[in-house]
Order: structure tokens, then sequence, then C-alpha cells
């Protein structure tokens, strides 16, 4: 039952940062682990079966997470009519620009420690 959880939970992780060839080492070490237990052929056998099978379930959860945000945004956008949503949530006040510009191109501060 803990590799059970342990296997899902990592699968998670991955499935949220890694591409899907990082399931292959994460299969292997779960693999060693399990055989290590020391249990019969049999309880080995179901438990790597169980582990890799809940490993890749919570890989393709952690991908659909990842992909959440960007569905909601392009969602969001085509029900507003917006035609590029990426332009669109670039779109900065002039408060916000002025604030983006960096101190190099500013004049230095008064009573700067330069001097």
């Amino acid at each position: 039952m803990f590799f059970l959880i342990i296997g899902t939970i990592v699968g998670i992780l991955l499935g949220l940062r890694f591409k899907v060839f990082a399931l292959i080492p994460a299969i292997l070490v779960a693999a060693c682990a399990i055989i290590a237990t020391g249990h019969g052929i049999k309880t080995i056998a179901a438990t790597m079966l169980a582990t890799t099978a809940l490993l890749q379930i919570g890989y393709v959860l952690g991908c659909v997470v990842r992909g959440m945000p960007t569905y909601l945004r392009e969602r969001t956008h085509r029900a507003t009519g917006s035609q590029n949503p990426s332009r669109d949530s670039l779109k900065f006040s002039a408060d916000q620009q002025q604030e983006a510009v960096p101190w190099s191109r500013q004049s230095p501060p008064s009573g700067s420690f330069l001097v």
C-alpha cells in the first residue's frame, strides 16, 4: 500500500515538471525498492505492476494539472472575443511601463554614493 500511494504522488510530481521519459528511471527505482522488501515473488510482481500503473496514472494527472492554466486562459479569451491572448496579457498601464524602465536608462538618483 505504501508503494502505491508514493507511486501516485511521485507520478503527479513528475507530470508537473518533466517529460514522459522521466518515468523510466522512476519505475526502475520503484522496482528496486519493491524487490528490496524481500516479499514473495507474487507479491513483488503484483506490487510492481500496480505501482507502475499508478506512476503512469499520476503522471497523466500531473500533465493535466500542468496544462490547466493555459486551457483556462485560452477559454476565457475565446469567450471574451480576444484575438491574441498572449499579447493581451502583456498590456501594461502607463505607470507599469515607467516602472519597467531599468535604472541604467534613467538619470542616477540625486545624492548618489558614487559621487
